[in-house]
Formats: C-alpha cells, sequence, structure tokens
C-alpha cells in the first residue's frame, strides 16, 4: 500500500480506498467476528436528514440488473396474496398481504431491516418489520428488557445500534416488554420472510412459544414461509445444516448442535479455533440433528450450493446425520414447496440456477436431480426409490424448463414429461399387461387446482 502512495498520479479518492481496503483486511486477520463487528459497529456515525430523521437505505427493483431475484420476490408476494384472499372476510377484507421480514440471522438484526422493508413494500406488499433476535429473546426470559444495549454489547459485539437505528431500538424495546404482541402480529400475518447470515442465530431466536405460532399458521395453510441463505436453511426439518467447510467436512467427524455465540470470542472458545487439530481452513463440520423450524418435511438443506461447490459437503453431511434426502439451493434460485390435494409434497425451481435433490440408498448410492427454472418434482421423498442398486453408484437427472418429474412407489425410475409452467400431472399405475408396465396419465391446472 505504501508504495502504491508513492505514485503521483494516484488520486486522493483510489488513496483513501487503498487506505481503507487495506486497514479493512488488516483488521479481519487479526481480530475474531465479534471484536470486529464491535469495532466496525462502534465507528459507525447516524446518518440522519436536515430534520433530525433517520435516513433509510432503499432500494429500486425497477432498475435492478437480477430480473431473477426480483421475479422471486414477487412470486414470494404473490403466494402471500392468495392467503390473504383466502383469509378473507367481511370484516378483514383482501388488500396488499401482509408479510413479516425476520432479520435474526445476521450478527447486527438492524443492518438489513430497510433493505427488506423496502424490497417487499416494492413487490407489493404490507412489510413490517418482526423485532426477534437473540438479544430479545433473552431478555424476555431473563426480564432484562431495559438493558438491550448491554446485552447487544455482550451477546454479539453490536455497539450503539440506539444511536444509528433509534426507531428501530425503540421498535424492538416496545416489542421486547409486550411479547404476546409478537405473536399476535405472526398470526395476523400472510408471509414470513427470513434473511441470510447464522441460522444457530435464527433458530434461537424463534424459541417457543415464537416458533410454534410459526409452525401452526404454516401448517394450516395461513402463512407462507421464505428466506435466503440461513433463511432458508432454518426452515428443515430433519437435521439442520449448521457450519463447516468442504474441506474439513471430509476430514473431520461432524460435530452436532448450534454454533456458539459470537461472543465465544471474548473467552477463546469458539469452535472454529479451539475444535480439532486440523490445519485445514474453515469452519468444523457441524449439525443440529433435532432439525430446524420443521417447516420442510424432508431433508437438509444447503444454500449457495454450485456457487460455493457444497455438493460434497451436502453428501457427506447426510452420511453423517443417516438422511435420505438433501436439497441444494444455487444463488438467485428458489425452491418452491407444497401440498397437492391429496397432502402429497411437490417442488418447483424458480430463478436464475438450479435446486439439487439427492437421494442416498442404504447401499452407498445416489440418485441426485437437478431442477431448472420452472421445473417440477412430486412426491420428492420417494426420490430414493430410483436409486441405483450399485454401491456407490450416482444416477443423475437434469430436468429443464417446463420438465416434470414423478416418482411414485410403482416407479421404477422418473417419469418426465414436458409441460408447461401451469400444469401438473397424476400418474396412476395401471394393472401390467403382458409383462409390460402401464400408465394412467391426468394432466391438471396445478395454479387452481381444476
Amino acid at each position: 500500500v505504501l508504495w502504491q502512495l508513492k505514485r503521483s498520479d494516484i488520486s486522493e479518492d483510489s488513496c483513501r480506498d487503498l487506505l481503507r481496503s487495506a486497514l479493512s483486511d488488516a483488521l479481519r486477520a487479526g481480530l475474531s467476528d465479534y471484536h470486529y463487528q464491535w469495532l466496525m459497529t462502534a465507528l459507525e456515525v447516524p446518518q440522519m436528514s436536515d430534520e433530525g430523521r433517520r435516513l433509510t437505505e432503499v432500494v429500486d427493483l425497477q432498475r435492478s440488473r437480477l430480473d431473477d431475484a426480483v421475479r422471486i420476490y414477487r412470486f414470494f408476494v404473490e403466494q402471500s396474496a392468495r392467503i390473504r384472499a383466502a383469509k378473507a372476510t367481511a370484516d378483514v377484507g383482501t388488500g396488499r398481504p401482509s408479510i413479516l421480514i425476520l432479520t435474526a440471522s445476521a450478527q447486527d438484526s438492524f443492518s438489513a431491516v430497510d433493505y427488506y422493508l423496502d424490497i417487499f413494500r416494492q413487490a407489493g406488499a404490507d412489510a413490517s418489520w418482526l423485532p426477534l433476535d437473540t438479544v430479545i429473546v433473552h431478555a424476555i426470559r431473563h426480564d432484562q428488557c431495559d438493558t438491550l444495549a448491554e446485552l447487544r454489547r455482550d451477546l454479539m459485539g453490536v455497539a450503539q445500534r440506539e444511536a444509528i437505528y433509534p426507531d428501530l431500538a425503540l421498535h424492538q424495546a416496545q416489542a421486547c416488554k409486550n411479547p404476546a404482541d409478537l405473536i399476535s402480529r405472526i398470526r395476523d400475518a400472510d408471509g414470513l420472510f427470513i434473511n441470510g447470515g447464522d441460522q444457530s442465530l435464527t433458530l434461537r431466536s424463534l424459541s417457543e412459544p415464537f416458533a410454534l405460532a410459526i409452525r401452526q399458521q404454516f401448517a394450516a395453510g395461513k402463512l407462507v414461509v421464505g428466506g435466503t441463505s440461513a433463511g432458508a436453511a432454518v426452515q428443515a426439518s430433519d437435521s439442520m445444516m449448521v457450519m463447516g467447510s468442504i474441506a474439513r467436512a471430509l476430514e473431520e467427524k461432524t460435530g452436532f448442535g448450534l454454533a456458539p455465540l459470537p461472543r465465544c470470542a471474548r473467552t477463546d472458545s469458539c469452535m472454529s479455533s479451539s475444535r480439532s487439530s486440523s490445519s485445514r481452513p474453515g469452519d468444523p463440520p457441524r449439525l443440529l440433528n433435532t432439525g430446524g423450524l420443521g417447516l420442510l418435511p424432508i431433508g437438509i438443506v444447503d444454500t449457495h450450493f454450485t456457487e460455493r461447490d457444497r455438493h460434497v459437503r451436502l453428501a457427506t453431511m447426510m452420511g453423517a446425520a443417516r438422511l435420505d434426502v438433501g436439497v441444494g439451493v444455487d444463488e438467485t434460485t428458489a425452491a418452491w414447496y407444497w401440498r397437492e390435494d391429496d397432502g402429497e409434497l411437490a417442488v418447483r425451481a424458480l430463478g436464475k440456477a438450479s435446486f439439487w435433490l439427492y437421494s442416498a440408498a442404504a447401499t452407498g448410492g445416489f440418485t441426485v436431480v437437478r431442477l431448472r427454472d420452472k421445473a417440477t418434482i412430486r412426491h420428492p421423498a420417494k426420490v430414493q426409490e430410483a436409486v441405483p442398486p450399485e454401491t456407490n453408484a450416482v444416477r443423475s437427472h437434469d430436468l429443464a424448463e417446463g420438465l416434470l418429474a414423478a416418482f411414485d412407489a410403482s416407479h421404477e425410475s422418473p417419469v418426465f414429461v414436458p409441460l408447461p409452467f401451469d400444469k401438473s400431472l397424476q400418474i396412476h399405475s395401471l394393472p401390467s399387461v403382458d409383462g409390460n408396465r402401464a400408465y394412467r396419465v391426468s394432466v391438471l391446472n396445478s395454479l387452481d387446482g381444476k
């Protein structure tokens, strides 16, 4: 950096950028996440208007270069609007769907509030913040709502949020003293969207009775739940992916339990620095074998899947948890799960890249199904019935746009049928004729159930 600064042609802005980058890199290398976060938030300066109001972060969906991301957000709002319409009564009209934003996955749960509120408001929803996080849940449990600022510092390494986000800090403080209102807001909402970060923090913030209210509304078909990164991983039922670099997942035995709170750095008790003698970088492999929120009825969920080469990690973690099914979601891509009228599960991929379904056989083989935009699978839990019998064999299927795969006990392999986006199938096995397998196929309109 000093050599670069000796150049006479370097601009003042470039000089400032170089120094800022060098300082940030040095701090990252020398400080734990806890201490780095505390330093960055302690140095943050309030952004206020001339009238003394906090300046908020804004987005512009119309100018976004990520068309698939915008399409997914709008799709989530559309599904929430369907819930809203189904709930409509004479007293409660349809109107814009009510969507709650949960930002508890972040170490600083205030930082992404403006961003998501503006996204969903522009996408057509009545969006509001659900101010649950690890800190407020701890305060409610121990009757410490008057010490939220100190708890943010001690538990999370976050400073002066009440100065940077005075309106949000006040909102959270009021909610802390009235937790029953938080439950009522969950029950009244049509959609819940969870941000990315650390799914261990998300799950800690959704202790009972908050998680119970979410599960009850979801099971009753009165709440659509979505999330990005950690917000997707936390929805798993069988086991929840917690952490683990690919190299260490291959080398080390998988541990079980939530990741420690950021404050572990204050006592040098974090797993990434103290667990195992591995010389490989990254976090040790870890699962929560009791699952996450329990919303997705099959498998374990991994995210940033292809972008971070997590295929091997998913297969390794499935083996550690003895799971038959695991799913991976690429970036700028969504997996839409729903129940058919007969109660069977279906999933459709939406977005730029792919949704991956891994199914393991007792012999060690795998079937890998890749769903690209608008491809659909019926009965995904039965994919393992198509796994080849050979030990350690892998069978791969790639579903392009408009393809559907149906897995059933009567199928020796998946049936692929090209269909428009708004169509689906019912496939029934018929009695064999002269030893040949036969099926009856019915084309349905999957959007309105007719």
